[in-house]
């Protein structure tokens, strides 16, 4: 709900309604009976939509080393559960009305604490959302172009962790830090986000400010994300370089609907169907959730490929300079590729005897570095003056205590990848400990003649469940 606006729900209704009532008149055809049809359809419905969340619990479970918490083996009696009592329910000469009025009444109830969340989180948030007129501080300024319109990327790759988060790992990355120094990347020493969630991070460097005041707007209690989304999509980065007759253009992404953003031109690796993100969600927890997993994990591999594949040629038909925004979901999970971009199934192991995430975790990162060394090549191949700014919008997130977390999971959260490459701008102006918040801010100031403040570089700690309840961790994880 947090996600999604009420009227999201209406899709997977109007698919799984009428093939409900299908379904129903079908039986009630064949036999003859309106109540055997109805609970045999209630059942298929209970036993279909609840197997997800069984496998998710079980999921990985162990008994004399046999793994049993598996679709192979879990699948078996979820089906038992359906053909066993549609199978009774067909010969049983009882009269199931006083069954029926049970299950109606059931239903019901269901339907109205359904009914109720949403509409009371539809008051509490969207509503509140909706009056909420929350203006940037950064007041529009004239800018100029200084060095002959560069080509700006701003790429980022999802919970890519700095030099804290390979600690934990216990991974040596160094290799792709001095593939990164010999091109003449700027590399701050002790980069750390802003958020240690997505949305949060990535709307907090495009806007080129923290979320402090928007949070007094919102409320603190609030679960919605839709407030930063839409500084997301209005975000005043891309409002500056549109100014200097920039053409915007994004990536595909797999966390935010790029068609959403106000000033995009054009939209590479984009996919035209409808995104059904809640039927996704309602399929996966399904008997069939093992298929829409492995269509899911396809769809996000041909969205990766195609971004590594298309970065590289972004521009080649423009007259004009680009900025590019590039939101690409690796080291992230699922971990969907081995190091030299194998097709992987999360749960069997490449790279171990056993399904270790962290090492999965490292083959997606091996990967991505792989790849992205690829693409810089091209970009500088092509036009040495580019900018690239290229970024984790936060760390990994393994045993991550989220309520209380300790100084040692902050940093593996919140230490990150941040490397610039900006042939005109001296390396001391991007210093040790700079954040994201920062990043265009600079780029403003000393490419286009903009006169932004530096803002004081401060951490913040917020989590899923209280979004907009922000502690300052700095002084904790600063003491590295």
């Amino acid at each position: 709900m947090k996600e999604l606006v009420p009227t999201d729900v209406l899709i997977p209704l109007l698919i799984i309604v009428p093939i409900s009532l299908t379904t129903f008149f079908i039986l009630k055809l064949i036999l003859k009976d309106s109540k055997k049809a109805a609970l045999i359809v209630s059942i298929g419905l209970v036993v279909f939509f609840t197997y997800g969340h069984f496998y998710n619990i079980l999921k990985g479970f162990t008994i004399l080393d046999e793994v049993i918490g598996r679709h192979r083996y879990l699948i078996i009696p979820f089906i038992l559960g359906i053909i066993i009592p549609t199978y009774f329910i067909i010969k049983s000469k009882i009269d199931f009305q006083n069954i029926t009025k049970i299950v109606n009444g059931i239903s019901i109830v269901l339907v109205i604490m359904v009914f109720v969340n949403i509409t009371t989180f539809g008051i509490t948030e969207i509503e509140s959302y909706s009056t909420i007129h929350y203006e940037s501080t950064n007041d529009p300024m004239e800018l100029q172009n200084i060095y002959n319109t560069p080509d700006v990327y701003y790429i980022i790759l999802d919970e890519y962790g700095g030099p804290e988060s390979m600690k934990y790992l216990n991974y040596d990355n160094s290799q792709f830090y001095e593939f990164l120094k010999e091109k003449k990347f700027i590399i701050p020493e002790k980069s750390i986000s802003n958020y240690p969630i997505s949305d949060f991070s990535i709307a907090s460097s495009l806007n080129m400010e923290y979320w402090n005041d928007l949070s007094d707007s919102v409320g603190k209690n609030s679960k919605s994300y839709l407030p930063v989304r839409e500084m997301l999509y209005n975000n005043p980065v891309m409002k500056n370089f549109k100014s200097l007759e920039y053409d915007i253009v994004i990536v595909e992404s797999s966390l935010i609907p790029t068609e959403n953003f106000v000033l995009v031109d054009d939209i590479i690796c984009h996919n035209e169907k409808m995104d059904l993100k809640l039927l996704d969600t309602v399929t996966r927890a399904s008997m069939i959730g093992y298929f829409v997993e492995r269509y899911d994990e396809q769809k996000k591999r041909d969205k990766v490929n195609c971004a590594f594949s298309e970065i590289k040629t972004i521009g080649n038909d423009k007259d004009k300079p680009i900025f590019a925004f590039i939101h690409i979901f690796l080291p992230h999970p699922p971990f969907i590729f081995g190091p030299n971009g194998e097709t992987v199934i999360p749960g069997n192991p490449i790279s171990s005897e056993i399904w270790d995430e962290k090492i999965a975790y490292i083959d997606q990162l091996k990967f991505a570095n792989k790849e992205i060394t690829k693409v810089i090549e091209k970009i500088l191949d092509k036009n040495e003056k580019s900018i690239i700014i290229l970024q984790g919008d936060h760390g990994s997130g393994f045993d991550i205590d989220w309520e209380n977390p300790d100084e040692s999971m902050m940093l593996q959260r919140l230490s990150i990848l941040n490397a610039y490459y900006a042939p005109e701008i001296s390396e001391n102006q991007f210093y040790e400990n700079i954040t994201p918040v920062n990043s265009f801010r600079i780029i403003f100031n000393e490419y286009f003649n903009g006169s932004y403040k530096i803002l004081e570089d401060r951490n913040y700690w917020n989590t899923g469940d209280a979004p907009w309840d922000f502690h300052d961790v700095t002084e904790i994880i600063g003491k590295k």
